[in-house]
């Protein structure tokens, strides 16, 4: 669909007076349609998270979704993505403490065209400042990764895993007959800070 329906959640940082404020938002793609919108907008399935700057609006573009395994125009998406990062539909941005931007994805299921190799929806882990992205958890089959806390020590973090296997294709958590939703805790291996 066209770039006319905007997902995702934005932060705004700094404080009053002479600062400089940013904010951190994401422009998502509209599937119902695939014709141009009345906005003037053409159909592209890839989704842009932009930054900007107050006082003077100058555009970083922190990191662009796409399939470079399967594209080599603009649908590949931007430079810092690749094999082991590439991904589609953000849905989801926190920051945290540390300054880290997480994205959480609610795209495509079936791994296919467009979306080969792209597999289940995840969370990323970018820094806005350098672009540099990495994925750090991948979903169940045919979920939604959405819903981002910490705890106050910042050693788990609380992430919500939504409609796991609703086409079918998972029996997650407790690999039953019934697939449900959840809320999981990650820690790291070591009980180290997250992020």
């Amino acid at each position: 669909g066209a770039l006319n329906r905007f997902q995702g959640s934005a932060r705004t940082f700094g404080t009053l007076g002479r600062h400089r404020y940013a904010l951190h938002f994401v422009l998502s793609s509209n599937y119902a349609a695939h014709q141009p919108s009345a906005r003037g907008f053409t159909y592209h399935p890839n989704v842009t998270i932009p930054s900007f700057e107050a006082q003077g609006f100058t555009w970083d573009l922190c990191v662009m979704a796409g399939n470079p395994d399967v594209h080599q125009d603009a649908r590949a998406g931007s430079d810092n993505l690749s094999t082991g990062n590439m991904f589609n539909s953000p849905d989801g941005l926190a920051f945290n403490v540390a300054g880290l931007l997480w994205i959480q994805t609610d795209g495509n299921h079936p791994n296919a065209d467009d979306f080969a190799s792209q597999r289940n929806n995840q969370m990323l882990a970018g820094d806005p400042v350098t672009g540099e992205t990495h994925r750090c958890l991948v979903g169940p089959n045919e979920c939604e990764v959405t819903g981002l806390s910490w705890a106050a020590d910042r050693r788990t973090m609380f992430v919500g895993i939504q409609h796991p296997g609703e086409n079918g294709g998972s029996q997650w958590p407790d690999m039953t007959d019934v697939p449900r939703s959840a809320i999981i805790a990650v820690r790291r291996e070591d009980g180290g800070i997250i992020g």
